[in-house]
C-alpha cells in the first residue's frame, strides 16, 4: 500500500455501482491529486486544492468548471486515498502468487468486506484491488497500456 500512496501516477480502470470508468490519477505531491477518466461518453477532471475537490468537464472547448455526476467523488477517493482497514485476521493473508504477482486477501474488521489485493513482485506495485464483489480498481504504472489481471 506504499506505492499505492507516493506513486506519482498511473492509470486505472474502475467498476463499482454500475459505474465504469478509465483514466489516470497523478500528483506532485500527497493531497495535490489530479485525476482524470472518461465514463460513458464523459470525460472528468477532479483536483484537489484548498477548496476541496474541484471538477472539470470536457467540452468542445477543453475544460470548463461542472458539477460532477454522483459517484464521482467517491472514485476520486477510490484512486486518491489508500484505504487500509483493520484486518479480522490480524494482517493481509497471502493466498496466492505467481512468477508476476502476490495474491493478498483480507476481511475488513469494521464491514465484514473481503478485500483482495493483488502486488507486483517485480516493484511492489499495486495492481488491482476487489472488494466484496461490488468494486474492482484495475492499476497500471504509466505507460502499461492493458488492464491488469
Amino acid at each position: 500500500m506504499t506505492w499505492l500512496r507516493s506513486t506519482p501516477a498511473f492509470a486505472f480502470t474502475i467498476e463499482e455501482s454500475g459505474v465504469r470508468a478509465e483514466g489516470t490519477m497523478t500528483r506532485s505531491t500527497v493531497g495535490a491529486e489530479i485525476v482524470e477518466f472518461r465514463s460513458g461518453d464523459d470525460e472528468w477532471r477532479g483536483s484537489a486544492g484548498v477548496q476541496g475537490v474541484t471538477w472539470e468537464k470536457k467540452s468542445a472547448g477543453g475544460w470548463t468548471a461542472a458539477t460532477p455526476p454522483p459517484w464521482a467523488n467517491r472514485l476520486y477517493q477510490r484512486v486518491t486515498v489508500v484505504f487500509d482497514p483493520q484486518k479480522k485476521e490480524g494482517d493481509a493473508q497471502l493466498v496466492d502468487s505467481d512468477a508476476a504477482t502476490r495474491h493478498y486477501r483480507f476481511t475488513n474488521a469494521n464491514t465484514g468486506e473481503l478485500h483482495d489485493v493483488i502486488v507486483s513482485l517485480s516493484d511492489d506495485s499495486v495492481r488491482r484491488i476487489t472488494i466484496a464483489g461490488a468494486m474492482d480498481l484495475q492499476i497500471r504504472p504509466r505507460g502499461e497500456t492493458t488492464p491488469a489481471s
